[in-house]
């Protein structure tokens, strides 16, 4: 049950790509662009995420939303919305 979230994701992002090679919107227009405007959100987000936990505001609750991956200590692969 766990794992839904993960398999929508996918199948979300798979619809994303098609969508954008079909109508050349984003990575088929300026793959390099495309890859730094990525990553520089991704870093940016994940920054957010880091601050938020190193001043206490983040936290892993007790939650059947996540997938028990972790990445970081107290940074699992999807964070509950409680």
């Amino acid at each position: 049950m766990n794992l839904i979230y993960l398999a929508a994701l996918l199948v979300s992002v798979t619809g994303m790509v098609v969508l954008d090679l079909r109508y050349r919107l984003f990575f088929a227009r300026d793959a390099r662009r495309a890859a730094i405007v990525l990553a520089v959100g991704i870093v940016f987000f994940l920054l957010w995420d880091l601050a938020g936990i190193g001043l206490g505001i983040f936290f892993l609750g007790d939650s059947g939303l996540v997938s028990g991956v972790m990445l970081a200590p107290e940074l699992p692969s999807r964070r509950s919305s409680s």
